[in-house]
């Protein structure tokens, strides 16, 4: 009898853990990790294109997901940015990336890849990030 609680405690823990490698698996290594709850918007990067510290911008960059989960929506907030990596210490004409979750009803791990268009004087730019996005419902 003692043998067999041992053995369904043993059966118990290892399908945790498998369960939790399953959940982790679809992680990207490499990647940076967002968490979202529920009803949640978030800041997570500046957006800019500029030369010699100088906006090259015609309009506010657009955001549109091109893989991620359906709860997730991408938008851009017009805002002053400094482009830091380029040495620039000016705030130049740009945006701000916010990544919204709506309505999560179970904690899920994905990867979420934005697709930026900036429309500049030299023309259209398109650059992707992706990133390891995890969705936490609504606690009550």
């Amino acid at each position: 009898m003692r043998q067999s609680v041992v053995l369904s405690s043993l059966l118990l823990c290892g399908a945790g853990i498998g369960a939790r490698q399953a959940a982790n698996a679809e992680i990207t290594p490499n990647l940076p990790i967002i968490s979202l709850k529920s009803g949640e918007t978030l800041e997570i990067m500046d957006l800019w294109y500029a030369i010699n510290c100088e906006s090259q911008l015609k309009s506010v960059p657009l955001a549109e997901v091109m893989e991620g989960p359906s709860e997730v929506k991408v938008s851009v907030k017009e805002a002053m940015v400094v482009p830091r990596e380029e040495n620039c210490d000016k705030p130049i004409s740009g945006g701000k990336l916010l990544v919204s979750a709506e309505d999560i009803e179970n904690y899920s791990i994905s990867p979420l890849t934005v697709r930026i268009t900036y429309d500049t004087k030299e023309g259209e730019r398109n650059p992707s990030f992706s990133f390891n996005v995890i969705l936490f419902p609504k606690s009550e």
